[in-house]
């Protein structure tokens, strides 16, 4: 339990410094804030449900924004 709630601290500080950009990118490609919402609340989940795939040490801002990319391109399908 304790190793799950550090992995939810961990997470959310490498969250916190690119959310408004994830928010912002997906605004953009969707023009519309209620989606983009959902779609980066969505991404959310599946990086945290993804957290054991993710490689301490590389780029966590590529990594979530290849999930948001892959998010939207589904919603658009």
């Amino acid at each position: 339990m304790a190793e799950r709630k550090r992995d939810r601290v961990e997470f959310l500080s490498l969250l916190e410094p690119v959310r408004d950009a994830l928010y912002g990118y997906a605004r953009r490609a969707l023009w519309d804030k209620e989606l983009a919402a959902d779609v980066v609340q969505e991404s959310v989940l599946t990086a945290w449900r993804s957290l054991a795939k993710f490689e301490p040490g590389t780029n966590f801002r590529a990594w979530i924004f290849r999930i948001l990319v892959n998010t939207i391109y589904n919603f658009n399908r």
